[in-house]
């Protein structure tokens, strides 16, 4: 909702200020645009075309409609499913996905599956649109939307979710005041021992700089700004933000908090803000 003072503090957390016109051309890139490619479906890339399906279908997947009597359904429309392409000239699209039917292996489009996956799973759909069934919250998790009809089916999938955050969050609430409670919590969701060391690293690295960094310290207050020193910065924290917990929340992402690596900067900027 507020494109652009993120990107500022992104970039300010990263200790890389920018510019506002620096800030304005990052989010011309990014604006409305699909960042995990183009929406299209894998068998007719970029657009439909009369006659274009011979470019992306093979021939393993005309005998599958005709072995599903789709053969007959389209004949009337001009399509006769009864022929075969030439192989030999099968364009690189169609080999890679002949060789794939033919090896047994999936095509992944992007090496980060779990990158694609949250950026294709974005919420941004007006559900009042479409037929989705929708639940509420319970106490860990929530399905926004669901297309099943099976909702036996949906329950199961949604009691093993909560289940699991329950214990996970139970863990994360815990851990960083008794890591060993916490860790034999947490162990169950782990199917090998070096992913659960490298999670029991982590906790401990969050615990050890939670118990050795200094609480924030508030300097001073510029008008209705407070001036806190905390992590070796200094944050301009609207006093209208209410209490923060500087531990746990992303500061330099709140709306309206400025971040500096000196006071004497921080202080410079606050001049330049009006009342």
């Amino acid at each position: 909702s507020n494109p652009e003072p993120t990107i500022l503090g992104i970039a300010r957390a990263m200790g890389r200020p920018l510019g506002a016109a620096e800030v304005a051309a990052i989010w011309r890139k990014l604006d409305h645009v699909n960042l995990t490619g183009a929406h299209r479906h894998n068998l007719r890339a970029g657009h439909g075309v009369v006659g274009g399906w011979r470019r992306w279908l093979t021939n393993t997947h005309l005998e599958m409609m005709c072995d599903y009597g789709l053969d007959r359904l389209v004949f009337p429309f001009g399509y006769d499913l009864s022929e075969r392409l030439d192989e030999t000239a099968y364009n690189s699209f169609q080999r890679r996905v002949a060789g794939a039917i033919r090896d047994g292996s999936v095509v992944r489009a992007y090496t980060d599956e779990d990158l694609f996956g949250f950026a294709f799973n974005k919420s941004n759909l007006n559900l009042d649109r479409f037929a989705f069934k929708r639940y509420g919250w319970r106490n860990h998790t929530q399905i926004e939307r669901s297309s099943f009809g099976d909702d036996e089916l949906v329950m199961d999938v949604w009691n093993t979710a909560e289940e699991s955050c329950a214990i996970f969050n139970s863990a994360i609430n815990n851990g960083l005041s008794d890591t060993e409670r916490a860790a034999s919590a947490v162990a169950v969701l782990f199917e090998d021992e070096a992913s659960w060391l490298e999670w029991r690293g982590q906790l401990d690295n969050a615990k050890s700089r939670v118990i050795h960094d200094p609480a924030p310290k508030l300097l001073r207050s510029v008008r209705d700004i407070n001036v806190v020193q905390f992590g070796g910065r200094y944050y301009g924290v609207p006093q209208k933000l209410g209490p923060i917990d500087f531990y746990t929340a992303e500061i330099g992402m709140l709306e309206g908090i400025i971040v500096e690596p000196g006071l004497t900067e921080l202080l410079r900027r606050l001049e330049t803000i009006a009342p």
